[in-house]
């Protein structure tokens, strides 16, 4: 599966490379990635996440 978004702004990343929503209320945003991730790791798939600052797109493949 690919997906693609648009994004003027580069995405935010933690300390560990994983990207962080921009939204003012961050307890209540954010929560889908993570719970992708837990979802393509448990069932033995690999999810990849880049942004392209030419494009100003954000990718995102997810391979089982």
């Amino acid at each position: 599966m690919s997906l693609t978004n648009s994004s003027d702004e580069e995405p935010l990343k933690d300390s560990a490379g994983n990207f962080l929503t921009r939204k003012l209320n961050r307890e209540r945003h954010g929560v889908g990635q993570k719970s992708i991730k837990r979802a393509v790791e448990k069932y033995g798939g690999n999810i990849e996440q880049q942004y392209d600052k030419e494009t100003c797109l954000f990718h995102t493949s997810i391979l089982f």
